[in-house]
């Protein structure tokens, strides 16, 4: 967006009309994000995370990094997002290859029922 020097009422009804149509024409895309459902019931023990799947009635156990993913899996943030932050929240070296660890626990525990993606617009740009 760039910087326009407003000068009398005209000129900040100009301004809103050139920013309704910059964010208009950023183009955008469906992004998916992981969302855990909301009616299994976690409980921290130590540095796993146990859940149950009332579904199921099965009982499911989470190491500290799947527990992790799990707290961030709540349809805001893509698998990329997830790996950054668990290179920072467990001091990773930033070339550790960690997104596909990430893609496979979401997978496992989308096989296993326990959580879904969910699209979300992305605004590019």
């Amino acid at each position: 967006m760039t910087k326009k020097i407003i000068r009398d009422k005209n000129d900040i009804k100009k301004s809103i009309i050139m920013d309704s149509w910059e964010k208009k024409l950023k183009p955008k895309m469906m992004i998916k994000c992981p969302l855990i459902r909301k009616d299994v019931i976690s409980s921290k023990v130590g540095q796993e995370l146990l859940l149950y799947d009332p579904k199921t009635e099965r009982l499911h156990v989470l190491n500290e990094t799947a527990a992790f993913i799990w707290k961030m899996a709540n349809g805001r943030h893509q698998v990329g997002e997830i790996a950054k932050n668990i290179k920072k929240t467990f001091s990773l070296p930033l070339k550790t290859a960690v997104e596909l660890d990430v893609h496979q626990i979401i997978t496992k525990l989308k096989k296993k029922g326990l959580l879904t993606y969910q699209e979300v617009n992305h605004v590019q740009g």
